[in-house]
């Protein structure tokens, strides 16, 4: 019942975005969108409904500094490799070319992380294994997600955002389970040695990829930047029998 009426309402030539918007708040998205739909509905909160604009137009001698150029070039070939679509060349030429055009745009340092936040943009498809989206609607949806939830950690030159992220986790951590925190503080196990790709990859690094779809359905329902550390502490309270002497 509640899939068909997001259905109906996705569907819709006069889409209402914040109906969606309040219909995704109020219900719990991941378990009720299908491949087809997760498309249009990651479209509709991340682009309010708009159509995706054009990819940035950059100047043919726009190149990235070497050092960063490497990185993108390894961190391409490492890109959910054992995923059939992110083994085709061309695949592999969009991811590159979508993290260059973003860092060359933006004025951002490519650092790592930045392809596994693109990946799930560019697994996405209506009918799997038919062909991902255009670049144009893939590149939308990453420029959206990073600047609306993730930009202090990008945009950041230094460090100042994950000492901050990392802080404001074990604060609240030690909140709402102060046993778990002061145990980890007092083995000196800080979140600084576990918590960056949870931060950065928002939990994409780790998972498989429908967990992660799932998740970031969850995830752009909320639309909170904050959700994050509540994910992660929901992480550590299942399992914090292992991390707790019996």
């Amino acid at each position: 019942m509640l899939s068909a009426q997001l259905r109906a309402e996705i569907n819709k030539t006069d889409m209402d975005v914040p109906k969606i918007k309040q219909f995704c708040r109020n219900h719990p998205v991941g378990t009720i969108v299908d491949n087809k739909m997760r498309v249009k509905v990651w479209l509709a909160l991340l682009l309010d409904g708009e159509p995706p604009p054009p990819l940035p137009s950059l100047p043919p001698t726009a190149l990235l500094v070497e050092e960063d150029a490497r990185v993108v070039d390894a961190d391409v070939k490492r890109t959910r490799g054992y995923l059939p679509i992110f083994q085709l060349p061309d695949t592999q030429d969009t991811v590159r070319k979508l993290l260059k055009t973003y860092c060359l745009a933006t004025g951002v340092k490519y650092k790592q992380g930045m392809h596994e936040l693109l990946a799930p943009f560019v697994a996405l498809s209506p009918d799997p294994p038919s062909p991902p989206l255009p670049v144009e609607a893939i590149y939308a949806m990453f420029f959206r997600f990073l600047s609306r939830y993730l930009r202090p950690f990008f945009w950041d030159a230094g460090t100042r955002a994950l000492q901050a992220g990392f802080a404001r986790f074990e604060l609240l951590l030690l909140y709402h389970d102060p046993e778990l925190g002061t145990h980890l503080r007092r083995h000196d196990f800080p979140p600084a040695l576990y918590l960056t790709p949870m931060l950065v990859t928002l939990f994409a690094h780790n998972l498989e990829m429908y967990l992660v779809h799932r998740l970031w359905d969850s995830y752009l329902s909320v639309d909170d930047p904050a959700f994050v550390y509540f994910v992660a502490l929901a992480l550590f309270a299942s399992k914090r029998y292992l991390l707790l002497p019996s």
